[in-house]
């Protein structure tokens, strides 16, 4: 039994020092992106505008994205719903970027490539119910710093 006991506690110092090691390799990038109309994240509606965004990584280990419009005191968290691979199609857009779906009547955040991460982060947009035209939008963004 105490052999059991000590290999679980052995494994769980273990598992708990990768993800220390993990998360402390892991931080917070801000940016500032100029977005020329309004648009959505999740059920969250924002103007055209400047915004600061930071990409980082929650206490739980996802990653999120908080957003503040510039002179604005107020931000808001979203959280990614799952990361993304680069594709040849972005492959040509380096650097950090927004990438929205738009259509006749509104844009929604879709993903956010940082630039200094292998992978961009997923946001889950609504299913059109237009049948209008759809398109993307990117929109560059501007490192500000690393924290």
């Amino acid at each position: 039994m105490t052999t059991v006991i000590n290999r679980t506690l052995i494994l769980a110092a273990a598992a708990m020092t990768l993800g220390m090691t993990a998360a402390s390799a892991q931080t917070n990038t801000r940016f500032k992106a100029e977005i020329p109309f309004a648009f959505q994240i999740g059920n969250q509606s924002y103007d055209a505008g400047s915004y600061d965004a930071t990409v980082g990584v929650s206490t739980g280990g996802f990653r999120t994205l908080l957003i503040r419009a510039a002179g604005s005191s107020g931000s808001k968290l979203a959280m990614s719903t799952g990361s993304l691979s680069p594709v040849a199609a972005h492959r040509e857009l380096t650097g950090p970027k927004m990438v929205f779906r738009c259509g006749d009547s509104a844009c929604v955040l879709t993903q956010v490539w940082p630039g200094n991460a292998p992978e961009g982060l997923l946001f889950n947009a609504p299913k059109s119910t237009a049948a209008g035209t759809q398109r993307l939008a990117v929109v560059r963004m501007q490192t500000l710093n690393a924290d």
